[in-house]
């Protein structure tokens, strides 16, 4: 069977991670074409890699001149990609061939579709993505307005899931460099979404979430402005409205929130008012007893 998918694996500093690196690679010869990638030769990993003769279906691209960063090293991979379908592993997480399967499956099933991916789970809570059934929308302004609001509302998960996705070549945009390539993913993935429906499928995918990794530093001030900047350049002057869409269901949220709040505040209030005017509660105080243990402990 001639493959249909090539999966590449971006390396970088990997030798922490070959073990993860070859049982990818074994199960996934001879189900996709395979390309190991390390333009950089920071570790020893691309060689001993190599050493291990995997067959005729993984081929290895090694030193050469690329801009530094991640982004230029998976676009060139993504160029060099012969089959009709791609997709980026990167080195630390673990997929089965029916990743493979179901996601060429859904792309066969659907040629408007720009990828198809599954589940991503993972060691914490954390790495699980979550699906947004509305990728999958034939429109292109809802698919592209349910993006912005993952990235608006805080939920760049769903976005990310994208990178992990099976893409069709032929319709895949390239990364665009951000300042030190933080977020490219992002606007990337909302070009995607402009482009074309996601498919998705039920098999896993298991990400491992190392120390530092950038879905960190998501909160930090700034973080999704500035992606958010990024984006609306990626998807032009027709994203702005849907960003002010986003924000303002947004700040509707956050008033319903508080509005709750606010009612339990007063629920528990009412309720507090009323143990306080019981008999019990009279005969308790009377008799000392609602003093806090720490304050008894400390007399004792």
């Amino acid at each position: 069977m001639t493959a249909s998918a090539t999966v590449t694996i971006p390396l970088f500093r990997s030798a922490p991670w070959l073990e993860v690196i070859e049982r990818n690679v074994t199960r996934l010869a001879g189900v996709a074409r395979v390309i190991i990638s390390d333009p950089t030769g920071a570790d020893e990993a691309f060689l001993a890699l190599q050493d291990r003769g995997f067959g005729a279906s993984v081929e290895f691209a090694g030193a050469r001149d690329l801009e530094p960063g991640w982004v230029a090293h998976c676009n060139d991979l993504a160029a060099r990609a012969r089959t009709p379908y791609v997709m980026w592993l990167s080195h630390d997480d673990e997929i089965e061939p029916a990743w493979v399967h179901a996601s060429v499956a859904a792309l066969d099933r659907d040629p408007t579709a720009v990828a198809a991916v599954g589940r991503v789970t993972g060691e914490s809570p954390r790495a699980e993505f979550a699906q947004n059934p509305d990728y999958s929308s034939r429109s292109q302004r809802d698919r592209v307005a349910a993006g912005l609001r993952d990235l608006v509302q805080g939920r760049p998960d769903s976005l990310g899931l994208l990178f992990r996705s099976v893409q069709r070549r032929e319709l895949a945009p390239l990364l665009l460099p951000t300042p030190n390539d933080a977020w490219a993913d992002v606007p990337w993935a909302l070009k995607m979404l402009s482009r074309g429906p996601v498919a998705f499928h039920d098999e896993p995918f298991f990400k491992r979430w190392p120390e530092g990794s950038a879905s960190e530093v998501w909160g930090e001030p700034g973080a999704r402005s500035r992606a958010l900047v990024w984006a609306l350049d990626e998807v032009g002057d027709a994203g702005l409205p849907l960003v002010l869409d986003a924000w303002d269901e947004e700040n509707v949220q956050h008033r319903r929130h508080a509005r709750a709040l606010g009612q339990h505040a007063e629920h528990l209030e009412r309720e507090r008012a009323a143990i306080e005017r019981s008999r019990s509660w009279r005969l308790l105080r009377a008799l000392g007893r609602l003093k806090p243990a720490s304050r008894r402990r400390r007399r004792d």
